[in-house]
């Protein structure tokens, strides 16, 4: 693989990212404000690299394979950066939140957190001497995840990318219209051209009228967001149960990438949970879910409330069961990884395994010297196996499937098991995967690389060079976001809505008022999709666990999309040849997904600067 150094990093690279870090990183910031949605993050790069293509071609230079590669990776941190201060801006908005103050522990929230001053809020300034010690702590914690996700993304390629093989099959058509764009052959050109037109066609009634007409005050709606919800239909004759088809293209276009007996796997593991499991549960009058349960109840409200009351319990078992099956079941895979001595040329596993024991060790001792009263050995546990173990995890099914999943409230649910009595100890920023996979979205960024001939070691590189002036920058963009109006606020109205959501859920852990988790869910969940992991590969059953068990951690309409996906793939199949659909679904999957997050893009643009006029005060 071809290596760009420092300099050439800085002298091709720097003014399309930089251009992605100042110019459209102020969208993605206003985006989340009002929408709590990241979705204008494909967009992001796809923008940049569009952009820095066309700049090198008029400049009379081709913009090679491997720097648009980086180019497009790297430009994530436009919208990747705000959110780390935007989290610290929350932490300042919960100390100073309505249900704090109702639940009498504003008082209680330690100062490492957020400043103690209300005044600071209401004054709405980061230059207080008062922020030193969240800032201090949060940039700590930040160098020390960013080691560990770095070094355990590696660890991951080196397992599954290298050793195993895994296809990864949602990077192949990143991979493909990056090659696409630059080489700019012209069937596939043209191919991508039409697919991004169609794309963009769906996408305006979708997301861009809807965004647009709020300037007007309406809000027209042609397609439900995110799917269209058919549980009033089925509440007849499967109370609890939850059944709907998402809306979004980018989803029924990864279903093309996937074969029928993954998406089938799915769904199987979503209709298990959200449709059969939650009309168990309802129709049997069984756990807190069928309390809470009324006729007509929408699947978001279902999905959250059945995944908190009654899942999330198993749902813990099946993640480590999805992360040790394989290894117990196949040990010469860990075996061969620890066998190689490099790691894209130099860095060995053994290193990066040090690496990543070091880091996550500095979270236990940042942890503790933040909150004593939490026993070592807990901080120890979560944030160094069950971390490797999720990560591992989240990666194997993202390889297999391209499915992202997350397993919430970790830390919570163990503290909250534990019998934790203390305070500091929910405000810590221990290192613990879960929630969010870092490692994994590093190890699909490897995937990238290699499919376009670009070191990783290239990338790491880069994204460490940009990564500090990114950070710099979205502190001031931040920063004057908060200045021009109080967050949350009608002006933010996405925040209005979802941040005192998250401040509730908060509470309610914290105040020591949430008791879900149960240990004999958990083994029953590992237990069930071992032995079924275990069955399926001994007898060669055409059944993957891991899709199932990642179908069970994903709402059911994703994955009925999925699955009309992969029929209509097998159809085109059928309908052009095996051959010409399989060479260039790639290209089609990358035009449908830029063609969505351009329309997103323009439509948050739009929307921001006519907000921003309307703020004026003449």
């Amino acid at each position: 693989m071809s290596r760009i150094n420092l300099k050439e990093a800085f002298t091709k690279l720097s003014l399309p990212i930089i251009y992605a870090i100042l110019v459209l990183q102020p969208i993605s910031i206003w985006l989340y404000l009002v929408t709590c949605n990241i979705s204008v993050s494909g967009a992001v790069q796809w923008a940049t690299l569009i952009l820095s293509i066309e700049i090198y071609r008029l400049s009379g230079r081709g913009l090679p394979k491997e720097a648009a590669t980086l180019i497009f990776l790297v430009s994530s941190l436009a919208y990747s950066s705000p959110l780390l201060w935007l989290n610290l801006l929350y932490a300042s908005y919960y100390r100073n939140s309505p249900i704090v103050k109702m639940l009498g522990i504003q008082e209680a929230i330690p100062s490492f957190y957020a400043p103690s001053d209300p005044k600071i809020w209401l004054r709405r300034e980061f230059l207080d001497p008062d922020w030193i010690l969240p800032i201090g702590v949060f940039l700590c914690s930040t160098l020390l995840a960013t080691a560990a996700n770095i070094s355990l993304g590696l660890i991951a390629w080196r397992l599954y990318g290298e050793t195993e093989k895994l296809p990864f099959p949602l990077q192949r058509p990143i991979a493909d219209s990056i090659v696409t764009l630059v080489e700019r052959g012209s069937e596939k050109m043209r191919m991508f051209a039409v697919s991004s037109l169609i794309s963009i066609c769906y996408a305006i009634l979708l997301y861009g009228i809807p965004f647009v007409t709020q300037i007007f005050g309406y809000q027209m709606e042609f397609i439900p967001i995110p799917w269209i919800d058919l549980n009033k239909h089925i509440h007849p004759f499967f109370p609890g149960a939850s059944f709907g088809i998402g809306t979004d293209i980018t989803i029924l276009a990864a279903g093309f990438m996937l074969p029928l007996s993954i998406t089938l796997s799915m769904l199987a593991g979503s209709m298990a949970l959200f449709f059969f499991g939650n009309w168990f549960l309802v129709s049997r009058g069984l756990g807190v879910f069928a309390e809470q349960w009324v006729p007509g109840m929408n699947i978001n409200m279902s999905w959250q409330r059945s995944l908190l009351s009654t899942w999330i319990s198993p749902l813990i078992g099946i993640t480590l069961s999805v992360g040790l099956s394989p290894l117990i079941l196949r040990p010469k895979l860990l075996l061969n990884m620890f066998r190689v001595r490099g790691l894209d040329g130099n860095s060995g596993v053994w290193r990066l395994l040090l690496i990543y024991i070091i880091s996550t060790i500095g979270s236990v001792i940042l942890t503790y010297a933040l909150a004593p009263d939490l026993p070592v050995w807990i901080s120890i546990l979560l944030s160094i196996p069950w971390s490797f173990i999720v990560g591992m995890s989240v990666t194997r099914v993202i390889g297999l499937t391209g499915l992202l999943f997350s397993v919430p409230y970790v830390k919570e649910l163990t503290l909250s098991t534990i019998g934790y009595s203390g305070y500091s100890a929910w405000f810590a920023p221990l290192y613990v995967l879960g929630p969010t996979c870092p490692p994994a979205e590093w190890c699909t960024w490897f995937k990238v690389c290699e499919l376009t001939g670009t070191s990783n070691r290239s990338l790491i590189k880069t994204w460490l060079i940009f990564f500090p002036i990114s950070l710099v920058c979205s502190f001031v963009m931040v920063a004057r976001f908060w200045k021009i109006a109080p967050i949350p606020s009608t002006i933010y109205p996405g925040v209005s809505v979802f941040w005192p959501v998250q401040a509730s859920f908060q509470s309610l852990w914290i105040s020591r008022t949430l008791h879900i988790f149960r240990p004999d869910m958990a083994f029953y969940g590992f237990l069930t999709v071992s032995s079924l992991y275990i069955f399926f590969e001994v007898l060669h059953i055409p059944v993957s666990m891991i899709a199932v068990a990642g179908g069970c951690m994903t709402p059911l309409p994703y994955t009925v999309t999925m699955v009309l996906g992969s029929i209509i793939s097998s159809l085109l199949e059928k309908f052009l040849g095996k051959k010409f659909w399989r060479e260039n679904r790639a290209t089609i999957v990358a035009g449908v997904s830029l063609g969505e997050g351009l329309v997103v893009m323009v439509a948050a643009g739009i929307v921001m600067i006519a907000k921003a006029a309307s703020l004026t005060p003449y």
